[in-house]
């Protein structure tokens, strides 16, 4: 079997609404805009929304950077393709157990109510 390389991380796919379990949100949009709740953000939350910007690195990893405009703040979230391809959103979470935070996909931009 050849090793298969999953395609770059495109708007298309990050474009949509991603929930973790806890409750927390982002909803990215196409025109490069986001809202988020309760995201974690240093020792407390943070819900605002903002513009972002996506970075693909070499590997299956690339970084989303949240910039909430009311907070003036930025937010690095690692994106990461599991074994199936499904990509995951990573927040660090340093009141978690596992010390980040996962986002999976709920909805495409498609289906998201205006």
């Amino acid at each position: 079997m050849g090793h298969f390389v999953w395609p770059p991380v495109g708007e298309e796919a990050l474009c949509g609404a991603w929930r973790a379990s806890t409750g927390s949100r982002i909803d990215v949009r196409r025109e490069g805009s986001f809202s988020a709740v309760d995201v974690p953000f240093a020792d407390s939350a943070i819900s605002g929304s903002g513009s972002w910007e996506f970075g693909q690195g070499a590997s299956v990893e690339g970084v989303l950077t949240l910039r909430f405009e009311q907070a003036r703040a930025s937010l690095e979230v690692r994106t990461r393709r599991d074994l199936s391809g499904a990509l995951r959103l990573l927040v660090n979470d340093p009141e978690s157990d596992e010390e980040e935070l996962q986002y999976l996909k709920e909805g495409d931009c498609g289906l998201e109510s205006r």
